[in-house]
């Protein structure tokens, strides 16, 4: 699995900025300095990387799969329009509204105290996931095929 532009364009911000090999700070042997400043354009709903900052990248020697997080890649700012990811294939809004699942079930059960407010974002973010496909723009529901589909795709 590859990266998103947005996550994409935050390891290519520390490379630019930072001398060494980009892949030493998600193998957490030392920590960036800086990153480009970033502004980006949200095509998909789902990872919240317009807003994070986070990026998960992938070395292809190995296809290992790691997250890096500094507060120098959180974009300046973000252009989202909605009715764009409506136009999105069944198949990728479906993916879209997986990301969201996952993410949010963390979230979900992560021990802690006083968890009302943030459970109760939950589970409103699942009845709108899985409601409607994912406010995101599908009209049917997702059966269970579709769910089976997702989730041999994204394996």
């Amino acid at each position: 699995m590859r990266p998103g532009a947005i996550d994409s364009a935050k390891a290519i911000g520390y490379g630019v900025t930072n001398e060494g090999d980009v892949w030493d700070f998600y193998d957490y042997k030392r920590k960036a300095k800086a990153c480009l400043p970033l502004g980006v354009i949200l095509t998909i709903a789902a990872t919240g990387s317009e807003m994070s900052d986070s990026s998960v990248i992938t070395k292809e020697e190995g296809w290992i799969k790691r997250g890096y997080s500094s507060d120098y890649s959180r974009p300046k700012f973000a252009i989202m329009n909605p009715e764009l990811t409506m136009t999105l294939p069944d198949y990728q809004t479906a993916c879209g509204c997986t990301d969201i699942l996952m993410h949010t079930l963390e979230r979900y059960f992560t021990q802690g105290g006083n968890m009302e407010i943030t459970d109760a974002v939950a589970e409103m973010a699942h009845k709108c996931a899985v409601g409607v496909g994912g406010a995101m723009g599908s009209a049917r529901l997702l059966n269970e095929a579709d769910m089976l589909a997702i989730y041999k795709a994204c394996r």
